[in-house]
């Protein structure tokens, strides 16, 4: 996953991870949809189950023009 940039640290930040809850970051539509791609081959790997009633992307400085699916599964977009 490809991350932002945060001002004083040498690493983009890819995501936030905290029990079983996950933040994607991403600086443009493509490297969004990237990390889902990640995300759903990672999930079919390891045989992960992901609710994408419990998913939602919300675009901060852009929007999202395209629809993002979870496992073959719509994922709201916040307006």
């Amino acid at each position: 996953m490809d991350g932002v940039e945060v001002p004083r640290l040498e690493e983009k930040i890819p995501g936030l991870l905290f029990a079983d809850d996950a933040v994607i970051l991403a600086d443009s539509e493509i490297a969004l949809k990237n990390s889902f791609l990640k995300l759903n081959l990672w999930a079919e790997k390891w045989k992960m189950k992901i609710n994408n009633k419990k998913c939602g992307v919300i675009p901060v400085d852009a929007a999202v023009k395209s629809q993002l699916f979870i496992q073959q599964k719509p994922v709201h977009t916040v307006e």
